[in-house]
């Protein structure tokens, strides 16, 4: 539904629907084939008329596709913290009367009818909705990787933030519907692609700038030589209060992962994630209402991510001295180190009452068993290792003092050794 029919509708009546489009391949009767990016909408609904049918009226005025595509529809559970396929009207109008906030979260998907014909077209250019996106060939058994699409070399033109005017919100604006800008969009638009893309063009033409500056041929040395520092790509944060604003830089992928959780538990909340994968992380606020979530993607050397978007503030209830799903036994395991360092015979019960008192949290008892457990293992080693580290030195005592008597005493006992 469009602005202009929002007046129309009973305010008693109205939900906002909030609907993320997946990224997809629009494949027309032409044959042409066109890469939609991610897309992000909402509208206001009247609910007694909502249906799936009406739904898809919406999404096509929104989005392009083929006659051989249909649109999955999918909502957002927040009690179970699930999607839920929409099947039918029933589902959709249960959904609704679930909603306290008015706002129901929906997430489309394009894909591929099971009968389809794609006929074979050649390679164009096409501009869709201000964004160019490459159509590229179909061939009648598959389509081919939307990795092989080509885009064109576009120069991103410099933006001088400090001669920007702020157009000030006109007295009819408050309070109307305002899109939210995609996230794809958001990281070209502020110039983080553009970032990316003079980075890929300086490492190929690195290879000709190092052979123009006489680089040395160290190839066949008997020392193998390189630049690397140890620790010099290591990133110093505050481990107890990791950075989440938008430029924050971590190591790898897991590293940040694991400051999203101590985030999480200081600011206690718990993050919800969506469709992440080893290059995008998606992570959102499971507070039903809350607008927070975050996005971090990996930099140019495929190793260290960045933190993209994090622009919304919390609107939701502290979940402190709550259990919650973010305290694992592995964050235990790692929050654990430095007690048991400093008193290694700390028992389970002392080590989750100065853990509960510290992160201001609830703990389960057999979770900080078993988170130290593990870090008992990563501080002095599993059993198996010890008994394994005798032998070793007794095989560098006998190496450096011939002559001495060294003997194990080894006590079996069924299956394992004393």
């Amino acid at each position: 539904m469009f602005p202009s029919d929002v007046d129309r509708i009973n305010s008693d009546v109205t939900y906002t629907v909030c609907v993320q489009f997946g990224q997809f391949i629009a494949k027309f009767d032409d044959g042409s084939c066109v890469l939609v990016p991610h897309k992000y909408d909402e509208w206001v609904v009247d609910y007694q008329r909502c249906s799936l049918a009406s739904l898809q009226k919406d999404f096509a005025a929104r989005v392009n596709w083929g006659s051989n595509q249909e649109v999955e529809v999918s909502v957002f559970d927040k009690s179970i913290n699930l999607e839920t396929r929409l099947e039918n009207d029933s589902v959709l109008r249960a959904f609704f009367d679930r909603c306290v906030d008015r706002r129901l979260y929906l997430f489309a998907d394009v894909v591929d009818k099971s009968a389809q014909v794609i006929s074979n077209s050649g390679l164009t250019v096409v501009s869709h909705s201000g964004v160019e996106s490459a159509a590229y060939a179909c061939s009648n058994s598959q389509l081919e990787s939307a990795s092989n699409v080509i885009s064109p070399n576009v120069d991103v033109p410099f933006v001088d933030w400090d001669a920007l005017e702020i157009v000030p919100i006109t007295e009819e604006l408050v309070g109307s519907i305002v899109p939210v800008v995609d996230e794809d969009n958001f990281y070209e638009h502020i110039g983080l692609r553009a970032e990316d893309e003079r980075v890929e063009k300086g490492k190929d033409r690195l290879p000709d700038e190092v052979a123009c500056e006489g680089a040395l041929d160290v190839e066949g040395a008997a020392i193998p030589c390189t630049d690397t520092i140890p620790g010099e790509d290591a990133i110093f944060y505050d481990k107890e209060d990791p950075p989440m604003t938008v430029g924050s830089t971590y190591a790898s992928m897991n590293e940040f992962r694991s400051a999203v959780r101590q985030h999480a538990i200081k600011g206690q909340f718990e993050v919800w994630t969506r469709k992440s994968d080893t290059c995008r992380f998606r992570g959102y606020c499971i507070a039903k209402g809350c607008p927070w979530f975050i996005v971090a993607r990996l930099m140019h050397d495929e190793k260290s991510v960045r933190v993209t978007m994090n622009n919304f503030d919390h609107l939701c209830a502290s979940t402190g001295r709550v259990k919650t799903r973010m305290t694992t036994y592995r964050w235990i395991a790692e929050k654990s180190i430095p007690f048991l360092k400093k008193d290694p015979n700390m028992g389970a019960k002392k080590l989750q009452e100065e853990l509960e008192d510290k992160y201001n949290v609830k703990l389960g008892y057999s979770t900080v068993w078993a988170g130290r457990q593990k870090a008992v293992e990563q501080i002095f080693g599993t059993w198996e290792e010890s008994f394994a580290d005798l032998y070793r030195f007794k095989a560098e005592i006998d190496a450096k003092m011939p002559g001495s008597v060294v003997d194990l005493e080894v006590q079996e006992e069924e299956d394992d050794r004393f």
